[in-house]
């Protein structure tokens, strides 16, 4: 129902960010073979967060008005060349400011096993949807068309 794309991210650190594109704006999400997603290695959240958030406001097919980013994640926080994640929280919480005074709102979707390691009171628990099992695809297909 709602115009959507779909982005992987991979990283080596901040200023080697990867970008694949899965969906197009205008492409049904039927046509779309969700177990190919690829699995594109560690990527900082905050920085994927950013990117998918530049990409929402520069493509002219991108929707006006109100727009979601729905981040796909292990719920791992994460890089190459960062170790401490209190830092990796802060960054996220800094990108999803960013996100939010652009006009966009964020949801982390994660693996409910995922959840209990994140730490309380951090971002990612904060903005963590868990999904159970191997539903990745049917979660995101979902929300994608405007449902749970």
């Amino acid at each position: 129902g709602c115009r959507s794309a779909v982005w992987c991210f991979g990283s080596a650190g901040r200023q080697q960010v990867r970008l694949h594109r899965v969906k197009d704006w205008d492409q049904p999400v039927q046509r779309v073979d969700w177990a190919a997603l690829p699995a594109l290695g560690s990527t900082r959240t905050g920085a994927a967060l950013r990117h998918a958030a530049q990409l929402c406001r520069q493509d002219p097919r991108a929707p006006g008005g109100a727009t979601h980013i729905l981040v796909l994640t292990d719920g791992e926080l994460h890089d190459l060349d960062v170790h401490e994640a209190g830092y990796l929280d802060a960054d996220l919480a800094r990108s999803v400011g960013e996100a939010r005074r652009l006009g966009i709102r964020v949801r982390l979707l994660v693996p409910a096993e995922a959840l209990p390691a994140l730490p309380r009171g951090s971002w990612a628990r904060r903005l963590a949807q868990p999904v159970r099992g191997q539903r990745w695809a049917q979660r995101l297909a979902a929300a994608l068309n405007g449902g749970d």
